[in-house]
């Protein structure tokens, strides 16, 4: 039976399918019946059996037709090298597949036809044993050199059709289709995998993506069957009919699982169940196991009552990785790919021995929880491109399960970098040239990839939209003629850098509207082009990722750095009618919030990075390069010191004049501030309690005074500094109010660069003149060189016939406005000076 004929026979009829000679539809004489002398008996796997009871194999055959199935299928599941290896018979596979198939001829003979190739004879590939599956360590490579030798010994037999049954591993069946679009194109293909309660395979794969690979290489049904009951199949039924375009089959068991585990349906109620999967699009039903002949007339009769439902064909390109898929087309919203990380220096430590591992962790650090595919490239070598892709893939898929954009250089690389990767890929790297096409497209069509075509020739950039159109519509033409199907291309309109080139970068933005409106081909964009050579990029490349999305773009191969962009492209989703009830945007935003919520971090996907562009601007210091601050709101040069809370400004009292250091005291440091003690309560019963004395030790220096002694100096002042015109006082005291080391103005021992509180006499700062006559050298009475412990002339305490300053050595007071003398008192030159306050 051709493709074609199967195609249009589904279109027309639901068909019914038997189980491979399973136990439940053999005769009781059959079942019951002992072996042949000399024969292996029915101790051994039930693909012995036809070798051994050939017989009794025709008449199950006969019994299943006689039920009603329309497809027969061989009990070849366990047929395949790998699995009579482990039974140390593997030289009978070609003898075990031609009995099998005389056994399914000679039953389908004995029947009436009732249509135009039915009954049809279907032979089933199975699985691998797992003892020589991927955890064994076997590769993709030996899977489909396996498959292939079953294959090509069956075609020899004259199938109808093919129906693999992979179980719960995906590698199986993709090895399966490779090895059957390889071997025997024409036939028809089948492909279901065995689904738990869950909706998933063991693997976790969902139907989704079991149907974008199935379809990708080949099959014209797919479905699932395994030990689920009807209404527990009924949620997997669901989730192939909501994505497949592609007629379905379903084989659930008659034996329930879940609540009524290990209860067996009766027939009418498995009949009824059925019905269920019927309406969800089944265009072929089966029974799993756990059914006699019952069951299966049962179901057959309720299958020939039901029509066909028509599926609507398929608009977008699909990509899967072993847990997720992604449909890139119109019927989807913006999706949003991460370019491959600048991370050349743990590519080059990976590579050169490192930890593959540790490479792979730092990609998936490097996504965002909103990215839905992965771009992958080789940034070492060329000559080390294909041992790259060996290594590193199946490492990247076990810690980011998102589907891959492979960016090959070679075609080594490539055919490596698609045979490693789980799932369905997208390649890139094809242009207008054609040295592209024919590396790219014949790998593509053999591993049932999707590609992406830039809409340009080698370095000669287009320069209209038209251009880019052209090259678009030369590059599909060669597709189709390699077999590459025309959904599974999308096109890159090239976007140019926007400062250069200026209003040619909106020439992107008209082809995107051009190739959907002429071609209807799916468009990707990467936007880094546009974006290069200008600063904030990533402002840059959002706002033309939102032009471009109302031009139709469909998929965007965005910065992984870059927060924006996500944001940008769920909400051109949302607008553009592309989010079907708003379900990617309400499950990254709240309904009440304005801002983006921090969203779950992906499977494999770790936590996301601030994009390096969007960084505050570092302010640079006077004399260097770079600019300034524009507003001191923001950002002040030099940096303002934190300001002290109002209650200490409240609590220190009013702020004592700054005086000019002392030259003696320029190196001498910062002044230590005493700390403050814990409060002591020490006294005897009515003992009066000491307070401590401003400028103590353990007081704090802001704290205001709480008993006033005669001796007690001004507020502010330094503890020990007698107080003007006491007896005693020092004579470089400083004046009260002023900091320490600075004298009283017009006092002994002022020094002429103290400055001079403000007053009639002067400016603040300015020092004190010594009056008319005076010499600017000379000491003054009191200043160095005096006695420390000699009364001030004139003050408190002095002797009563003391000379006053300027007066005559007689001990007489001279008259007021007479000259002072101009020469120093005798005794002045040699003497100390006064020690350091």
């Amino acid at each position: 039976m051709r493709r074609h004929a199967f195609q249009e026979l589904l279109r027309e009829r639901v068909l019914v399918c038997a189980p491979p000679g399973a136990a439940e539809t053999l005769p009781a004489e059959a079942a019951e019946a002992p072996a042949p002398e000399g024969g292996g008996g029915s101790s051994g796997p039930p693909e012995m059996q036809a070798i051994d009871r050939h017989d009794e194999l025709v008449a199950a055959h006969r019994a299943v037709l006689d039920a009603g199935a329309d497809i027969l299928l061989t009990l070849t599941a366990g047929a395949n090298r790998p699995a009579l290896s482990l039974l140390d018979a593997p030289g009978k596979l070609p003898e075990i597949i031609r009995r099998a198939m005389e056994a399914a001829r000679s039953a389908s003979a004995a029947v009436p036809r009732r249509d135009e190739g039915l009954p049809a004879i279907g032979f089933l590939l199975g699985v691998l044993p797992p003892a020589a599956g991927r955890q064994a360590g076997l590769t993709l490579e030996q899977r489909i050199e396996a498959y292939g030798e079953v294959v090509r010994i069956a075609r020899a037999q004259e199938p109808d059709l093919f129906v693999v049954d992979a179980s719960g591993e995906l590698e199986n069946l993709r090895a399966a289709l490779i090895a059957l679009r390889a071997t025997a194109p024409e036939i028809p293909v089948v492909a279901q995998m065995t689904f738990g309660p869950d909706g998933r395979t063991v693997e976790g794969t969902p139907p989704a993506v079991v149907w974008a690979v199935a379809r990708s290489l080949g099959a014209d049904v797919v479905g699932a069957t395994g030990a689920l009951s009807p209404a527990e199949m009924l949620r997997v039924a669901s989730a192939f009919a909501e994505v497949s375009d592609l007629p379905l089959i379903f084989q659930p068991s008659a034996v329930a699982q879940g609540r009524d585990a290990g209860s067996a349906l009766s027939a009418q109620e498995f009949a009824r169940q059925a019905k269920l999967l019927l309406a969800k699009g089944a265009a072929i039903v089966g029974c799993g196991g756990g059914h006699d002949a019952g069951h299966l007339r049962a179901l057959a009769r309720a299958a020939h009552e039901a029509a066909p439902s028509p599926r609507e064909p398929l608009e977008g390109t699909l990509a899967a990785s072993r847990t997720r898929d992604v449909e890139i087309g119109p019927r989807r919203g913006l999706v949003t790919i991460a370019e491959w990380p600048t991370l050349w220096g743990e590519t080059r430590q990976a590579f050169a021995g490192g930890s593959m591992k540790g490479l792979a962790r730092a990609v998936r650090e490097a996504l965002r929880a909103d990215t839905q595919m992965l771009e992958v490239r080789c940034t070492l070598q060329p000559e080390e491109e294909p041992r790259f892709f060996d290594e590193f893939l199946p490492v990247l898929q076990s810690e980011v399960h998102l589907p891959l954009l492979i960016a090959a250089e070679s075609r080594k690389g490539l055919e490596i970098a698609l045979r490693r990767a789980v799932g369905r890929c997208l390649i890139s790297g094809v242009t207008g040239e054609r040295k592209t096409w024919e590396r790219a497209f014949p790998l593509a069509r053999e591993h049932g990839a999707g590609v992406v075509a830039a809409c340009h020739a080698g370095t000669a950039m287009p320069r209209t939209a038209e251009e880019r159109l052209a090259i678009a519509r030369q590059i599909l033409e060669a597709a189709i003629a390699a077999g590459v199907p025309a959904e599974d291309l999308l096109f890159d309109p090239v976007a140019v850098p926007a400062h250069t080139e200026g209003p040619r970068a909106l020439d992107a933005l008209r082809a995107i509207a051009l190739i959907k409106a002429e071609l209807g081909q799916a468009t990707v964009l990467r936007l880094s082009r546009v974006s290069d050579g200008l600063p904030g990029r990533g402002r840059v490349e959002s706002a033309f990722l939102a032009m471009a999305a109302a031009a139709g773009l469909d998929a965007a191969i965005v910065d992984p750095y870059n927060p924006r962009v996500g944001e940008t492209a769920l909400t051109a989703s949302l607008l553009a009618g592309r989010d079907r009830e708003s379900r990617r945007y309400l499950a990254r935003f709240d309904k009440g919030e304005t801002e983006a919520r921090p969203a779950p971090a992906a499977r494999g996907a770790g936590p996301a990075r601030e994009p390096r562009e969007e960084r505050p601007e570092r302010s640079e210091a006077p004399g260097r390069s770079g600019p300034r601050p524009a507003s001191r709101e923001r950002e002040s040069w030099p940096p303002r010191q934190p300001r002290r809370p109002r209650e200490a400004e409240a609590a220190r009292g009013p702020r004592k004049a700054e005086a000019a250091p002392r030259p003696y005291e320029a190196g001498r440091g910062p002044r230590r501030e005493p700390t403050r003690a814990a409060p002591h309560d020490r006294r005897e019963p009515g003992a009066r309690r000491r307070e401590p004395r401003p400028g103590e030790r353990g007081e704090w220096r802001g704290a205001p005074r709480t008993e006033t002694r005669r001796d007690a100096p001004h507020p502010g002042a330094r503890w020990g500094a007698p107080r003007s015109g006491d007896p005693g006082e020092r004579r470089d005291g400083p004046r009260p109010g002023a900091s320490w080391g600075a004298s009283r103005s017009g006092g002994s021992g002022v020094r002429r660069d103290a400055p001079r509180p403000s007053g009639p006499a002067g400016r603040p700062g300015k020092p004190r003149e010594q009056g008319l006559g005076a010499r600017r050298g000379s000491p003054r009475p009191g200043g160095p060189g005096a006695r420390r412990d000699a009364p001030r002339p004139g003050g408190p305490g002095a002797r009563r016939g003391a000379p006053r300053p300027g007066g005559s050595r007689g001990g007489r007071a001279a008259p007021r406005g007479t000259r002072r003398p101009t020469s120093p008192r005798a005794g002045d030159r040699g003497r100390r000076s006064p020690r350091k306050g």
